[in-house]
């Protein structure tokens, strides 16, 4: 059933995301670039996509960047959405004909992306860019808006929450 006020709750919840991402590139400017970190003093993509998403759905789990995208939580959106998950699987880099690791970040608008960089740390990031826009990427959008969606629909769901 999608009613006014279903869409007007999903639209917060992504406005709600793009914020929490906003807060965190301000916040935690000082933290260091560690792969496969799990703290506010050092981290990689995936937890930054976890600090934000569990900030606003308290009982979300850790994915890494994979695991986002092959989750039944997240589907894949053909245009990008505020709050989406932008997704970069490994491979080459054709800006630089380099090799890159999967990595993660989330929508904040048409124009930007913010995530964790390996090198400057958090940052907001255009869809322009030259290293970024050259290398294959998909959206993923968040299925889980609503909690009584997710703990009572089917039980792969309760997989990923408390």
């Amino acid at each position: 059933m999608d009613t006014t006020s279903e869409r007007d709750r999903i639209g917060n919840n992504r406005e709600r995301i793009a914020k929490k991402a906003q807060d965190l590139l301000v916040k935690l400017k000082e933290s260091k670039y560690l792969h496969g970190g799990k703290s506010e003093t050092a981290f990689d993509c995936s937890y930054f996509v976890y600090l934000v998403f569990s900030d606003v759905f308290s009982d979300y789990k850790y994915m890494d960047s994979d695991a986002i995208v092959s989750s039944p939580l997240f589907a894949i959106s053909q245009t990008p959405k505020v709050g989406d998950v932008i997704y970069f699987p490994a491979g080459e880099v054709p800006y630089t004909h380099k090799t890159a690791d999967a990595h993660v970040g989330i929508v904040l608008d048409q124009q930007y992306w913010c995530g964790r960089q390996t090198h400057g740390g958090l940052a907001m990031v255009s869809f322009n860019n030259p290293w970024w826009g050259s290398r294959k990427h998909q959206f993923y959008s968040f299925k889980r808006f609503d909690a009584s969606h997710a703990i009572n629909s089917a039980g792969y769901m309760r997989k990923y929450f408390a």
